[in-house]
């Protein structure tokens, strides 16, 4: 079989507010705790078998296994460039979900669980899986992520975008007049 073209390419695992023993159960929370998948290739590809795992860690913060959270349906097909958002949370709930957790994917999966999966406290590490067993693609994110971040991918890590690479994606004032300090969006 041939390696899809799809990659991991962000993650929100920790959003804000969430907290294990307070929100497990709060479906707007646990909408916003997901992953994206991008069709990083030229043709369009069907999720029918694909299979989002993350590692799972023993009560001693040590990995214990990888689970399988997610299948994809013959029914989600991504064009080149498209992206899937796996979201932690249900289906049924999608209509709770926020405006910045919708933004940005061109399709939204659901892992229909009750509770957090991707794991905060450890880390975690993501993987991709077509037919075999083996993956053919994975991404990580270092223990403790600050809540409400969304991570992306460099290399095979995913990172907070730097102050850096959020100010380049601020699109340039293109008034004559100058910005009011302290007044978003009013010029003088």
């Amino acid at each position: 079989m041939q390696i899809p073209p799809l990659k991991i390419v962000g993650a929100k695992p920790k959003p804000l507010g969430s907290s294990i023993t307070q929100h497990h159960h709060n479906p707007a929370k646990l909408l916003a705790e997901f992953a994206d998948i991008k069709n990083v290739g030229s043709h369009n590809v069907s999720l029918e078998g694909i299979r989002l795992a993350n590692t799972t860690f023993d009560h001693d913060g040590k990995p214990h296994k990888i689970r399988v959270y997610w299948t994809g349906s013959n029914l989600t097909v991504l064009s080149p460039g498209q992206v899937v958002r796996v979201h932690t949370g249900k289906s049924k709930d999608a209509a709770l979900m926020h405006p910045e957790d919708r933004n940005g994917a061109d399709h939204h999966a659901y892992a229909e669980s009750g509770d957090f999966i991707l794991n905060d406290k450890e880390g975690d590490k993501l993987y991709l899986y077509a037919s075999s067993n083996e993956p053919f693609d994975s991404a990580y994110y270092k223990p403790n992520p600050p809540a409400g971040s969304y991570l992306v991918r460099r290399g095979d890590e995913l990172v907070l975008l730097s102050a850096e690479g959020a100010l380049a994606s601020i699109p340039p004032i293109t008034s004559n007049k100058k910005p009011v300090l302290g007044h978003s969006g009013r010029a003088a």
